[in-house]
């Protein structure tokens, strides 16, 4: 009985060593496939990631360039089909121009105009300077007008050309009404001021034009100043700018100037041929 019952043991013994074995071994296996499967699952993740992007990058790539480039074709194509339908008309094709009287270098054409014209010339002398009857230089015939007195201050060359061009687009232009004939009076020729014809400062047009100034010239430092005379003939215009440089250049500087005693002077009068103030000997006192 006791034999009996140690084989029993013995039996049950083996039994349970058998079994705990089988237990491990299923265990470790499950954890060792669990953690393979782990590990595998984040590798296709990121790989299906990565393709994933790839593919939408390509695709961005493939797309935009493509429709950028056959738009702008497109629209390019499209304006150059219909600039070349425009025609191209020259406005200046029938105008006819006349040669202006100045030099090639001298010459240019003004914005929305046909015909190159004298660029206003500078002055080097008052000789070059005159009074003009032609104030511009018509391009057709649309711009004529009537000539009046001699009243626009340019060179003689400005004023050439533009009588140049009046003959050409103006010589058999009948306007209605006529023009009118005017009636002019001599006026002093102009000076060449800085390169500019401008108006004589000194010259006079009538006897009420004249003065006697007590400074005869401008000074341009008040080493210029000095002290008042008995007056010489200026026009009124001029004495007044030879006054005025008087102020600013020599204030406070000819306070010591004494009196001086200047006899009776004859009357001033307009010398309309020099435009010239100048004392009137020959009238009655």
């Amino acid at each position: 009985m006791t034999q009996h019952l140690a084989l029993v043991a013995s039996v049950l013994a083996l039994s349970a060593v058998a079994c705990g074995g089988e237990a491990s071994s299923t265990a470790d296996t499950s954890a060792s496939d669990t953690a393979e499967l782990d590990s595998a699952a984040p590798l296709d993740t990121a790989e299906g990631a990565d393709t994933g992007a790839a593919d939408t990058a390509e695709g961005a790539d493939t797309t935009a360039p493509d429709t950028a480039d056959v738009t702008a074709g497109d629209v390019a194509d499209a304006e150059d089909a219909e600039d070349a339908s425009v025609d191209t008309v020259d406005p200046c094709a029938e105008v006819k121009c006349a040669a202006p009287a100045c030099p090639a270098e001298q010459q240019e054409i003004p914005a929305g105009e046909c015909c190159p014209v004298c660029v206003a010339p500078t002055c080097g002398a008052s000789e070059d300077c005159t009074r003009c009857v032609w104030p511009s230089a018509p391009a057709s015939v649309d711009a004529c007008y009537c000539t009046v007195c001699p009243v626009a201050l340019m060179t003689q060359t400005e004023c050439a050309a533009n009588q140049a061009a009046w003959e050409l687009h103006c010589g058999g232009w009948a306007p209605d009404p006529a023009c009118p004939v005017p009636r002019c009076v001599n006026e002093p020729p102009p000076v060449c001021d800085g390169g500019v014809c401008v108006e004589d400062p000194e010259a006079c047009r009538s006897d009420s034009d004249c003065v006697r100034c007590s400074h005869a010239v401008a000074p341009a430092s008040p080493d210029d100043c000095h002290c008042p005379g008995c007056g010489v003939p200026m026009a009124v215009t001029h004495c007044e700018d030879v006054a005025a440089a008087v102020l600013a250049q020599c204030a406070g500087l000819l306070d010591d100037c004494l009196p001086l005693p200047c006899p009776a002077p004859p009357p001033l009068a307009c010398n309309l041929e020099t435009s010239r103030c100048e004392m009137d000997f020959g009238a009655p006192r």
